[in-house]
């Protein structure tokens, strides 16, 4: 079993702000401002994402600053590069 800070290092929280069926560009203009865009791919869908954070708290106060940008926002977790869901991620931390 790992030791719990290396658990913890494994855990991200994201701003999942968009669901695309093509892959989009990082620059494209729907993500000017924001910060770090990445997306995963899961269920034949590009699943897009701003910021990352170790916790879920700092992603909440992150969603709520942009969510005149993407009212429909939301957090995700994500451990080792696959998405988890958030009471998963709570009882990691």
């Amino acid at each position: 079993e790992k030791p719990q800070n290396e658990l913890q290092q494994a855990l991200r929280h994201k701003v999942q702000i968009l669901v695309s069926k093509s892959e989009l560009k990082a620059q494209d203009k729907q993500f000017k401002n924001l910060k770090n865009i990445s997306f995963y791919f899961d269920k034949g869908l590009y699943k897009y994402t701003s910021g990352e954070f170790l916790s879920e708290q700092e992603a909440q106060a992150y969603r709520k600053s942009i969510k005149n940008l993407f009212p429909d926002a939301f957090v995700v977790a994500i451990k080792d590069g696959r998405r988890i869901s958030l009471e998963e991620a709570r009882k990691i931390q």
